[in-house]
């Protein structure tokens, strides 16, 4: 119900979304290789702990999303 939400929420216009996908085979990547993130930050891939997304390719997809209208119709 709206009362019980916070107050902040009826401020809210929009969502922005962003996911990193990264494939399945492993590729051979020159040394300092990088994708930037979600974040803005440049991602190392060649230098990454987790197995499963070193030496992939990633894609960065983000979108955003408006929720309310300001009336502009």
């Amino acid at each position: 119900p709206a009362a019980s939400t916070d107050p902040q929420w009826r401020k809210v216009q929009g969502v922005q979304v962003c996911l990193v996908l990264y494939g399945s085979e492993l590729i051979d990547m020159p040394a300092g290789s990088s994708y930037t993130d979600c974040d803005g930050k440049a991602v190392d891939i060649t230098t990454l702990t987790d197995t499963k997304r070193k030496k992939r390719m990633h894609l960065l997809f983000r979108n955003t999303f408006q929720l309310r209208s300001q009336g502009l119709i």
